[in-house]
C-alpha cells in the first residue's frame, strides 16, 4: 500500500470522526485502519480520540459500549463523569441533563443499540438525596425509587428504541415540570 492510500484512508477516518459518527461506526473505521496496518493510527490514539470527543460532546455523561468488539455489543451504557452535586438545583440539573443525553441518543437513527441508563448510579437527584425522602420526585409522587414516573417504564426489558425514546422524553418533561415547581417555591 502506498503513502497516498494511507492518506486517503486517514482522510475517510477523520471525516467520519468529524461528522458525529456513532462509536460503532468509528470502531468499524478503526478495524479497517488496523487491518491495513496504518502506522498513523494506534489503538490507544483511537480510543483517546473517542474519549476526548465524547467528553467534549457530553460534559457530565459518556456513552460507552459493553464490549471492545463491535459485533459483540448488546447494549450501550451511560457513565457518570461528574462529581457529586453540591446543591439540590445542581442535582436536578444533572438529572435533566442525563435524560437529555438519552433522548439525544435515541433521536439519532444510527444508534440502534439499546442504552442502559444505570438508574441511581447516574442520577444527580439519587446521588444528592441518598434516601429519597427529601427528593423532589418523591415529594411529587410519594413513591420511593422513582416509582410512578416514566423512568420506571424505561427500565422495562424488551422495549423498542421508539418506546425507549418516548419514555425518555416523558421523563425529561416530568423533570422539567418538577424544576418549574421548584423555581416557584
Amino acid at each position: 500500500m502506498t503513502k497516498k492510500d494511507y492518506n486517503k484512508i486517514a482522510n475517510i477516518f477523520n471525516t467520519a470522526f468529524k461528522e458525529k459518527s456513532t462509536i460503532e461506526e468509528l470502531m468499524q473505521h478503526f478495524i479497517v485502519m488496523t487491518e491495513i496496518d496504518n502506522p498513523r493510527f494506534s489503538k490507544a490514539k483511537f480510543l483517546n480520540m473517542i474519549k476526548e470527543r465524547e467528553i467534549k460532546k457530553r460534559k457530565n455523561f459518556e456513552i460507552v459500549s459493553n464490549s471492545k468488539y463491535p459485533e459483540m455489543i448488546k447494549y450501550m451504557r451511560l457513565e457518570r463523569r461528574f462529581n457529586d452535586p453540591k446543591t439540590p438545583e445542581e442535582a436536578l440539573d444533572l438529572s435533566i441533563e442525563k435524560w437529555k443525553v438519552i433522548v439525544e441518543y435515541y433521536k439519532n437513527p444510527k444508534n440502534t443499540i439499546p442504552l442502559y441508563e444505570r438508574g441511581n448510579v447516574t442520577c444527580g437527584l439519587c446521588i444528592f438525596y441518598t434516601n429519597c425522602i427529601k427528593c423532589p420526585i418523591f415529594l411529587e409522587t410519594k413513591q420511593k425509587n422513582c416509582k410512578e414516573t416514566p423512568c420506571t417504564k424505561y427500565m422495562e426489558d424488551e422495549l423498542s428504541n421508539k418506546k425507549l425514546l418516548s419514555c425518555a422524553k416523558k421523563e425529561l418533561n416530568f423533570l422539567y415540570n418538577i424544576k418549574e415547581k421548584e423555581l416557584k417555591k
